[in-house]
């Protein structure tokens, strides 16, 4: 796309199409944005340059796919728009002589993934406590937002707003743990509820809070879902416990299903 030479509110037109093309194709055509800067033209020899401006389309897809995230939790578009925008602003620094640090916004487009694909599939401990020593997903995405933030408040300012409501979602979440248990884990399995009835997702919500329920009735063992040591039989048998004797629960159950 050539706007060298776009009159007016040609220019305009031509970005409003582009937004269009890309919102709805499911794979939108691959484009590379050109300005032939005829100010900046080389006085001797009378050639101006060429400036790519392809980085901004990348910037809009992010801003739409994060804008998505947040609505909804779906997160691989999210993902793959971040990676892209990486790819631009990588390239934009080599280009424009390596000007201070490196943009790195590379691991945050892995967290999203790893954080959406746990919201979705309602892996509770993957998203709240973590696996094999590892930190949990909504841990991981924190530092990784936090850490992009800092590049793109240097490269894209406007942008780092964005980021603030994507630490927002994940602050309430992101404590470091090792399992469910006490204030701190019912609080955190509370703010999950939350999360997903904000998202408009009654069935995870209503589940969270079911299972959320069952932790009363838990051992430390049973608090820790995803780990190594994680008693399958004997949470459930604390399951049937809350079952047989909490009439809250029991309300919580018929109303969940």
């Amino acid at each position: 796309l050539d706007i060298s030479y776009g009159f007016r509110s040609l220019p305009f037109f031509a970005a409003a199409v582009t937004a269009f093309v890309r919102a709805v194709d499911d794979k939108p055509p691959k484009i590379r944005v050109f300005y032939g800067a005829y100010e900046a033209r080389d006085r001797e020899t009378n050639i101006a340059p060429l400036w790519e401006l392809t980085e901004f389309v990348a910037l809009l897809d992010w801003a739409q796919a994060l804008r998505m995230f947040l609505r909804t939790g779906r997160a691989q578009e999210a993902a793959d728009a971040t990676t892209r925008l990486g790819r631009e602003l990588a390239k934009a620094w080599v280009e424009g002589g390596k000007q201070g640090p490196r943009p790195d916004i590379d691991s945050l487009g892995k967290a999203l993934e790893k954080f959406g694909a746990d919201l979705e599939t309602l892996r509770t401990g993957d998203l709240l406590v973590g696996r094999g020593g590892s930190s949990s997903s909504a841990a991981a995405l924190r530092e990784a937002a936090q850490r992009a933030k800092d590049h793109v408040t240097v490269h894209v300012p406007p942008l780092a707003d964005v980021l603030d409501r994507v630490l927002g979602m994940v602050e309430p979440l992101a404590d470091k743990r090792t399992d469910l248990s006490g204030d701190g884990g019912r609080k955190a399995v509370a703010e999950l509820a939350q999360l997903y009835l904000d998202l408009g997702r009654y069935p995870e919500a209503a589940a969270t809070v079911r299972e959320g329920w069952v932790n009363f009735y838990a051992r430390k063992a049973e608090l820790a879902p995803g780990a190594e040591g994680f008693d399958r039989q004997k949470r459930e048998l604390a399951e049937q416990r809350a079952g047989e004797t909490d009439k809250v629960f029991q309300q919580i159950r018929d109303r969940r299903n």
